[in-house]
């Protein structure tokens, strides 16, 4: 499900309770902050204000979403977005590892990240647009120095990210996210 909704998160924790789901392994993919602040510019503007709601947004995301799965013994692994994009033979190989599982050579070899198909799930608006190619890192944050000024003032978005980056690099996956560090 890439809904980015707590509320999927919930549903399917929901019915891993009540028996309906036999297991839940739970991927989380978090984006760089200052490249979700730049797709949200499109919607919400480009001015100061703007741009440090939107950093106060992700900010209050990835919180909602860490202390929920700090509740349970979810099983969960963190992969960034732009590793996704720039390494993703390595994340599959991390995801296989994960999922206990070997994905087949058309995955393996990347051929399939070029197809409309590997950015297929649940809740992805990109399933049925049929303009959509393949994953793809958007960039444009890095010319946008008012954002780049702005996330260095962010105290929480810097130690957000901080923490999942070292979150993910502690542990490849994890029974109990609640030994993470705070």
């Amino acid at each position: 499900d890439s809904s980015k909704r707590l509320e999927a998160l919930d549903l399917h924790l929901d019915a891993l309770d009540q028996g309906l789901l036999k297991e839940v392994k739970i991927l989380w993919v978090y984006k760089d902050p200052r490249s979700f602040v730049a797709s949200q510019c499109r919607k919400r503007g480009r001015s100061p204000l703007s741009i440090y709601r939107s950093l106060n947004w992700w900010v209050g995301g990835q919180d909602k979403i860490l202390q929920k799965l700090r509740s349970g013994g979810n099983d969960v692994a963190l992969f960034k977005y732009e590793e996704l994009c720039f390494n993703t033979r390595g994340a599959i190989q991390a995801l296989e590892n994960f999922l206990g599982i070997e994905f087949d050579e058309l995955v393996k070899s990347g051929q399939m990240s070029r197809s409309k198909n590997s950015h297929v799930a649940i809740g992805n608006k990109d399933m049925v647009n049929k303009s959509a190619s393949y994953i793809r890192y958007d960039a444009r944050w890095m010319n946008a120095l008012r954002l780049q000024w702005i996330f260095l003032l962010h105290r929480n978005a810097k130690h957000m990210l901080a923490r999942l980056d070292s979150i993910r690099e502690g542990k490849a996956y994890f029974q109990d996210i609640s030994e993470c560090p705070r």
